[in-house]
């Protein structure tokens, strides 16, 4: 049964088949992921027939369970930035329960139409250390410093400043200015984009600029890569059938390895 397909220039695809590129996508159904789904369907069995609850932190394996016949299913939204994706297709006569972890997911979800009783709202959970204890010291100096960080024209502060003191106390809302570099990383459409304040008019630029520099940073990532690369390559003579054979197994290593890893954690 055919899984998936590449589609793209002959000259390209014909260096996948002649091994002269190692693909480890997505969508090429490359033997790695192959393998984590076989173990994926043989855990869905296991629970259906001992009906065990599956507790996911991912939507595919929970609407893949719900398909299946699983009775208990539970799906952990880690972000606040969900979509229609993460819902069965017929909400209502879905078995899924959401433990989401703001309102707006709460939101969301019912807007997908998800029942209410199958939605939890259960906040961001983080071991108290994290966040300075049970009066969340640690978190609501750094969230008063942030919120200075990112209003650099001082459009956030006069019309939620006393809304923001009443929750972070006065002591967090003094900027401290000791940061001499500060980079934010964002992710977020059209959507979320006017949701937080920014102009319509700002919007197509906002994402344009964000977007052309994602792309840039992995065009100078390669290019350093192959700048190292011919560097090395104009130094030393190495094989180049042994390098790609050690490549490879370093790649394989490092994902059999966190593959381990990562199953680990469910029995710890």
């Amino acid at each position: 049964m055919p899984l998936s397909a590449v589609a793209g220039r002959r000259a390209v695809l014909e260096l996948l088949r002649d091994g002269r590129v190692l693909g480890g996508g997505t969508f090429n159904s490359f033997p790695l992921g192959m393998a984590g789904g076989l173990v994926s369907l043989r855990m869905l069995e296991r629970i259906k027939g001992k009906r065990l609850p599956l507790v996911t932190s991912f939507y595919a394996p929970a609407i893949a369970a719900d398909r299946s016949g699983t009775e208990k299913i539970y799906c952990i939204i880690c972000d606040a930035d969900m979509n229609r994706v993460w819902v069965a297709r017929e909400p209502s006569e879905s078995r899924i329960e959401y433990f989401a972890p703001c309102g707006r997911v709460v939101q969301r979800l019912k807007a997908y139409g998800v029942p209410d009783d199958r939605i939890f709202l259960t906040g961001f959970p983080l071991p108290l250390e994290l966040v300075g204890g049970t009066e969340m010291a640690t978190l609501k100096s750094d969230l008063g410093q942030r919120l200075f960080y990112l209003d650099p024209k001082k459009r956030f502060w006069p019309r939620y400043g006393v809304n923001v003191e009443h929750f972070l106390g006065a002591e967090n809302c003094t900027f401290k200015g000791d940061r001499t570099l500060t980079i934010t990383y964002s992710v977020g459409g059209a959507g979320a984009l006017k949701e937080i304040g920014l102009p319509q008019v700002d919007v197509p630029l906002a994402l344009l600029t964000f977007n052309l520099g994602v792309e840039a940073g992995q065009l100078l990532f390669v290019l350093a890569i192959v700048t190292g690369l011919r560097a090395a390559g104009a130094l030393f003579t190495v094989p180049l059938a042994p390098a790609r054979l050690v490549a490879a197994y370093s790649i394989g290593t490092a994902s059999t390895v966190w593959l381990i890893t990562r199953g680990a954690s469910f029995w710890t």
